[in-house]
């Protein structure tokens, strides 16, 4: 079930694929919502991905194809009397196959990074072999040694599989308060979330739940040696 927020964007960005054949911009979905940052539309795409509602077209500027419309959603009718819902590609007129996957790459975080980080690709790298090739994925290069201790080192890239939800253990990319992304090794305690660090001049930080949304799980490294 979606929530009225990611309902309207999926309407929304279903319309505006049909009329103008390619899909919004995410200003355009920030200023429909009403959003106070792209980061929040970012989060909703992020959702609607992991839902099965809709899925990004790597290598495609705009790319973003509808996969399938809420029962309940009031859709404007087809043209030329077509009745049926088809998903609506931009960019291509096939599925990429498996081994031309992409993962976008972020940017560079530090050991706390603005929420615009996540908002804009820098760079897309091939999708690993080893890992579901069914899952959404997102990667972040590091640019610290907070999580050291972790094995984790600076100009390591980090690779999240997209998902809300963690258990205690693993390493997550969060947004905290809407504002800052992090990555931290995840623990719950309570009605509180843990997030720790491994580096042993950084403190353990306590949050309440929601202060705490989870935007991934680390499942690979890649580290280069020169």
């Amino acid at each position: 079930m979606l929530t009225p927020r990611q309902q309207e964007l999926l309407i929304f960005i279903h319309g505006q694929i049909k009329e103008n054949g390619y899909s919004p911009s995410y200003q355009e979905m920030q200023n429909r919502l009403n959003l106070s940052s792209k980061s929040g539309v970012s989060r909703l795409i992020f959702s609607l991905v992991e839902r099965g509602f809709i899925r990004r077209i790597p290598n495609k500027a705009r790319a973003l194809e509808v996969i399938k419309l809420p029962s309940a959603a009031t859709i404007s009718a087809p043209p030329r009397g077509r009745q049926e819902f088809k998903p609506s590609i931009v960019g291509s007129t096939k599925h990429e196959s498996v081994i031309d996957r992409t993962i976008p790459v972020f940017g560079r975080i530090d050991y706390d990074s603005s929420s615009s980080l996540i908002e804009k690709e820098t760079y897309q790298i091939k999708l690993p072999d080893g890992i579901d090739s069914n899952a959404e994925y997102f990667a972040l290069e590091v640019n610290g040694l907070w999580m050291n201790k972790a094995g984790i080192l600076k100009e390591d890239l980090l690779i999240f599989v997209r998902t809300s939800s963690a258990t205690n253990g693993n390493i997550v990319c969060t947004l905290l308060d809407n504002e800052v992304v992090t990555i931290r090794r995840y623990r719950q305690t309570g009605k509180s979330i843990a997030l720790e660090t491994a580096e042993e001049d950084k403190e353990t930080q306590i949050f309440k739940r929601k202060q705490v949304e989870i935007l991934g799980k680390l499942v690979l490294l890649q580290r280069r040696f020169d």
